[in-house]
C-alpha cells in the first residue's frame, strides 16, 4: 500500500475542506447563528468538506496501482473522521476564541 500518498491526501483534504468551511461561516455570515437562519446555504456550505473527501478519494485513486478499490475507501473514510474531529475541535473552540465580527454565544462564559 501507499501509506504517504494515502495519509498525506486524506490530511491535507480534510484541513482544506475544513478551513473553507470556516472561511465561509466566517467571513461571509460573521457567526453560525446568522448561517443557521438560512437552511438552503447552511447545507450548501457543508457540502464544501464533502466535495474535499470526494477529492481525496479520487485522487488516492489515480495515483495507486493496486489495490485501489481498498485503499480509496481507507482514504475516504480516514478523510471524512479527520474532517469530523476537526469540526468537533473547531465547535468546542471557537466559543473561547474572540473574534471581533462573531458575536458571543449565549450562556457561554
Amino acid at each position: 500500500m501507499r501509506w504517504k500518498v494515502l495519509i498525506l491526501a486524506s490530511l491535507i483534504a480534510a484541513i482544506a475542506g475544513v478551513l473553507l468551511a470556516f472561511a465561509v461561516i466566517l467571513a461571509i455570515y460573521g457567526s453560525l447563528r446568522d448561517l443557521a437562519t438560512h437552511n438552503l446555504l447552511f447545507r450548501l456550505t457543508l457540502m464544501i468538506p464533502l466535495v474535499m473527501v470526494a477529492f481525496a478519494g479520487f485522487f488516492v485513486y489515480r495515483h495507486t496501482a493496486r489495490r485501489r478499490k481498498l485503499q480509496t475507501t481507507l482514504a475516504v473514510l480516514l478523510t471524512f473522521f479527520l474532517t469530523l474531529a476537526a469540526f468537533a475541535l473547531g465547535s468546542i473552540l471557537t466559543p473561547r476564541l474572540y473574534l471581533p465580527l462573531m458575536p458571543a454565544p449565549q450562556g457561554v462564559k
